[in-house]
């Protein structure tokens, strides 16, 4: 967690005189991933500051608490986390990551970072499929464009995709990597509850071993790198 010593008396934190700092930490401490193919040409370029000086941001992280990941064209900010609250965490976010995951890849099966798609080709997908419908998030208007939006919007919040300028097509970033990690490295048993893309699910929503006759899974089998 952070340190105080890193805030001023106005709240603010206090960066080192690494470029872009303020700003890459602004993004990374929301949960958001800073890749090297966004279509953001600044993100672009706090990706290369941290790339090249990887180790001195490492550190400063670490100083607050943090782990900054390097994957594959991408990096992200995991905090550390007891046993108890890493399993907590497993069974929230794999609520919205494995739906989430199944809709992309559902839609294309060689879904990969770099590939774009628009919008009406994935909503023509979706209306073909009642079941992929569930796993949509509701709306007030329930029209297919709306939930279709709201979906898509959730997954690039993530950073799993960005958005033309006209939000006509997506494409797909190199975080797309960490999402496929995470979730094959999650065993689940039993059917996956609809998740709700608005309000965060609670823990004990999800499925456990125990109610498949399992005992609960020990955290440590997981092997989740970004905890």
């Amino acid at each position: 967690m952070d340190s105080e010593h890193n805030f001023n008396s106005s709240g603010e934190i206090v960066v080192p005189d690494m470029p872009y700092m303020r700003e890459i930490f602004r993004i990374l401490r929301t949960g958001a991933f800073i890749c090297e193919d966004t279509l953001s040409d600044s993100v672009k370029r706090y990706y290369r500051k941290i790339a090249a000086n990887f180790e001195a941001y490492f550190k400063y992280f670490d100083q607050l608490g943090y782990f900054l990941e390097h994957g594959p064209g991408y990096v992200h900010l995991c905090e550390e986390k007891t046993s108890q609250v890493v399993q907590n965490k497993i069974r929230t976010d794999s609520l919205s990551y494995i739906p989430m995951l199944a809709l992309l890849v559902g839609f294309r099966a060689d879904l990969a970072p770099g590939y774009q798609f628009k919008t009406y080709e994935f909503q023509s997908y979706c209306e073909q499929n009642e079941e992929i419908q569930t796993m949509l998030p509701s709306s007030d208007d329930g029209l297919m464009m709306t939930r279709v939006a709201a979906f898509l919007k959730a997954v690039a919040k993530e950073g799993f995709l960005d958005f033309s300028p006209d939000d006509s097509t997506c494409h797909v970033t190199s975080a797309f990597r960490y999402l496929k990690d995470y979730v094959t490295t999650i065993r689940l048993y039993g059917e996956h509850a609809k998740y709700n893309y608005d309000t965060p699910a609670e823990p004990s929503s999800l499925p456990s071993e125990g109610n498949s006759g399992k005992e609960d899974m020990d955290a440590g089998e997981l092997l989740l790198m970004e905890d």
